[in-house]
């Protein structure tokens, strides 16, 4: 089937494990991987909106052309912003900064949109790959200006039964226990849960950010 074909090529695009387990404030798919851990799948619209601006901006995490319905909604909705200072401000922070990854850091920083408030401190490594706090703070106020001026919630509101096909349809199955396994194994560390996030602009391999909170949680 078509749709079964899409998910597939999505949770090839984007399967990224986030390793910070407060940002659940969308809905999230769980699974059980043990009595202890479980996995949770969805979509973070703080994700999005960073990937969206930039694929407006002109970048591309594909090294193949994109076409699928989604990226059709988001170019008809979101073609009258495409010129906005906030826009260019993200691609700026992009493009300055030390590594491929740090806009993907840096925005686990803040909650999600459209207020995008800072919930913990910038780490020294934060503030080393993106040139500071002031690179930072521009790159925040593009994004919330972004998300205020184009009623971003309003547009992923709209997209709610996508990403809930998207969600059901990424099914790891008795294959999580291998993923885990190799995952832990690798890093030499264990946490109490996983969040998958998926993306549809992003490509195969994607991005795994963590941020401590006070208590010691990530």
């Amino acid at each position: 089937m078509r749709s079964n074909k899409l998910i597939r090529r999505f949770s090839c695009l984007f399967i990224a494990w986030l390793l910070f387990v407060q940002i659940l404030s969308f809905s999230f798919i769980t699974q059980t991987f043990s009595a202890e851990r479980d996995i949770h799948i969805g979509v973070d619209y703080r994700i999005e909106l960073l990937t969206i601006m930039q694929y407006l901006g002109g970048y591309n995490y594909s090294s193949k052309p994109l076409s699928f319905a989604y990226k059709k909604e988001v170019d008809k909705y979101f073609n009258p912003y495409k010129g906005q200072d906030s826009v260019r401000k993200v691609m700026e922070f992009k493009n300055h900064s030390k590594y491929r990854n740090t806009s993907v850091s840096a925005v686990v920083f803040f909650s999600q949109p459209p207020d995008l408030k800072q919930l913990v401190p910038f780490t020294p490594d934060i503030l080393d790959q993106s040139g500071g706090e002031k690179s930072l703070t521009m790159f925040v106020e593009a994004l919330r200006s972004f998300a205020k001026a184009s009623s971003f919630i309003k547009f992923m509101d709209k997209q709610q039964d996508f990403f809930q096909t998207i969600k059901a349809q990424t099914q790891l199955g008795e294959k999580s226990t291998q993923y885990l396994q190799q995952l832990e194994s690798y890093y030499g560390i264990q946490q109490h849960s996983y969040n998958i996030v998926l993306a549809p602009f992003v490509q195969c391999g994607g991005f795994g950010p963590s941020i401590e909170y006070e208590d010691g949680s990530r």
